[in-house]
Formats: structure tokens, C-alpha cells, sequence
């Protein structure tokens, strides 16, 4: 078995109020749409035995959860001297992601299915879902962001940054259950993949201005 990270869908959206410090750091307060995606690839030789041939068999599942993501940013500003020019910012985060449902373990769904691995060997195969007993969990982040101006005109904010939690929201377990027809012989596997709600976030953003452009603590305006 191997474990792929799959993007699905990856792209969400999300709104966040600012405020400018007379330092011209920045303190953004946010929420987006997130998830965490995850391939599990089964690779093995199946027999055949309406044609008694071997054929390769590629079993891929597919999972995806979705939750809310709340996060708090402080800005620093690396580059004090630029005034309307692109800039850097230093970004550490802190964030709460939040997925629908209670703090009890469910099972959200499954696969399964079966056949031959030889004429006289069974193997049953199957892949289920399972909510965590979180459903929060914290993040610590650190990132870096750009305000991009060209020609002295603002045009949009960019920024990437990772996120490290050590918990999961999700996993998936994969059994599988070999049976010898001669001897009656079983044998059981299993492999689990938690998806952890780390990750790396890469953000394009516009800033609207909902007041004159002044730095708290500052009376002119820039």
C-alpha cells in the first residue's frame, strides 16, 4: 500500500479584517474554508479464474473533509522604508480549524471488495472512513506575505505559509483479509492514514480600504 497527498479542490475562500500599526506592522483577524485530502493506492497480482491468467490490480480510494479554519496573523513588516512599493512581512499565525459534527469517532463510509490472489487463495479488501473524537484542533503557523504595488499603485497581497498541528480530524483504515481454501488459514492486515490538518496555505488576497489609509497612532495619511 502507498498514501498519496491529493489535492481536491484545494481552492476555498475566506474574508479577514486588518489593522495598520503606526510601526506599519499588521494584525489581520480571519476565516476561509479549508480541507485536507489523501490517496491510499493498493497495488497487487490478482488471479483470474474465469481465465486463469494474473492481472495486475490497482485499488485507489479517495478522501477528502472539509472544515473552517479561524486564525489570527501579526505582520512584520521587513522592509520599513518602502512606502507605496512591494514590501515583505514576517507572518506567525495561530489558527483553530473546526469541522461540522460531534467529538465522537463515526464512521463516514467505506469500500470493499473481493477475489483471488492464486487458485486456492481468497483475499477481501476493503477501506473505511472515520471521523476523529476532535473536531477542533490548533495550529501554530509562520509564513511569509507581500503587498505587490507596481508603479506605485497597489494591486494585490500574496502570501504562503505552514501550519503544524500534531493532531488529525480524520483517518482511514484499509483491511485486508487473506484466506487460504486448503488449509482454512486466515490472515488479517491493516494500515491507517491520519490526516493530519497541517499543511502548507498559499493566499492571494485584495485589500479593500474602509477608511483613509492612516496608521494608528498617526494623524497624516500616507
Amino acid at each position: 500500500e502507498s498514501s498519496i497527498y491529493s489535492l481536491k479542490n484545494p481552492f476555498n475562500l475566506g474574508i479577514s479584517l486588518g489593522v495598520k500599526f503606526k510601526n506599519k506592522n499588521e494584525l489581520l483577524l480571519g476565516i476561509h474554508g479549508d480541507g485536507v485530502s489523501n490517496s491510499s493506492k493498493f497495488k497487487y497480482m490478482a488471479y483470474d479464474k474465469i481465465d486463469s491468467v494474473y492481472r495486475d490490480v490497482t485499488a485507489i480510494t479517495v478522501y477528502k473533509t472539509s472544515q473552517t479554519r479561524y486564525y489570527v496573523a501579526y505582520k512584520i513588516n521587513l522592509s520599513k522604508n518602502n512606502i507605496n512599493k512591494t514590501n515583505l512581512f514576517l507572518m506567525p499565525s495561530f489558527a483553530i480549524v473546526h469541522r461540522l459534527g460531534g467529538r465522537k469517532e463515526a464512521s463516514v463510509g467505506g469500500m470493499g471488495f473481493d477475489g483471488y490472489l492464486s487458485p486456492s487463495i481468497m483475499y477481501e479488501q476493503s477501506s473505511t472512513g472515520y471521523l476523529s473524537h476532535f473536531n477542533s484542533v490548533y495550529l501554530f503557523g509562520l509564513g511569509i506575505s507581500s503587498d505587490v504595488y507596481l508603479r506605485n499603485k497597489y494591486y494585490f497581497s500574496v502570501s504562503i505559509q505552514y501550519t503544524y498541528t500534531k493532531r488529525s480530524l480524520y483517518r482511514e483504515v484499509s483491511r485486508m483479509k487473506i484466506t487460504d481454501l486448503n488449509s482454512g488459514k486466515v490472515q488479517k492486515y491493516e494500515f491507517s492514514v491520519y490526516n493530519r490538518a497541517s499543511g502548507v496555505y498559499l493566499t492571494l488576497s485584495r485589500k479593500l480600504f474602509v477608511h483613509p489609509r492612516r496608521n494608528i497612532g498617526k494623524n497624516n495619511k500616507e
